[in-house]
């Protein structure tokens, strides 16, 4: 793909994603890539360092909760065959 493509493709994402996402650091850095002021992987790093961090916790609460919830059923399962002996 040809990098003034690529760009294109960026710079309308950006905007469709900037007409309804209103956290400030992102739109801060959003603002920052479509001036052409500041492209850098840091900014974009620290626009979505919070959001991350947050998904991050996100996914390993879920991971624990589906891994508490299969101890159960396995227990569960323990429990009924224990009872049958």
């Amino acid at each position: 793909m040809e990098t003034k493509k690529l760009q294109e493709q960026v710079e309308a994402a950006i905007r469709r994603a900037a007409s309804v996402y209103t956290e400030a650091k992102w739109l801060a850095w959003a603002e920052g890539w479509l001036s052409g002021k500041d492209r850098t992987a840091a900014s974009a790093l620290i626009a979505f360092a919070d959001d991350f961090a947050d998904d991050v916790a996100a996914a390993h609460a879920a991971l624990a909760a589906t891994d508490a919830a299969r101890l159960a059923a396995v227990y569960a399962r323990y429990a009924v065959y224990a009872g049958d002996e």
